[in-house]
């Protein structure tokens, strides 16, 4: 499970996004920074059953981008590699600079 909240910086004008992820079977919670986020189930590349993926955005002062994280693996055959971690930059235009990602969909 995953919550999102926002709150502005102080003096910046800029939105800050925290999520708290939660496992129910470890019953432990992480914080990241993150405007956005979704649970996907889905074969990755060389799986013979689906992975549970988290996906989440996230507009920092260093910039924006879209984190996909293998969080329960599917099973694979011996010598296929796992899907680690994956990240894309994502596009604010200079008059939107001030936008941050509000919801996800996959």
């Amino acid at each position: 499970m995953v919550l999102v909240g926002i709150k502005s910086e102080p003096g910046t004008n800029r939105i800050i996004g925290a999520m708290q992820l939660y496992s129910k079977e470890k019953n432990v919670s992480q914080l990241n920074e993150g405007h956005a986020a979704a649970f996907h189930e889905m074969k990755v590349e060389g799986a013979t059953t689906p992975s549970t993926l988290f996906t989440f955005a996230a507009k920092t002062a260093a910039g924006a981008k879209l984190h996909v994280i293998e969080v329960a693996p599917g099973a694979k055959p011996e010598g296929v590699p796992p899907f680690g971690k994956k990240a894309a930059d994502i596009y604010f235009p200079p008059e939107a600079a001030q936008d941050f990602p509000v919801a996800m969909q996959i």
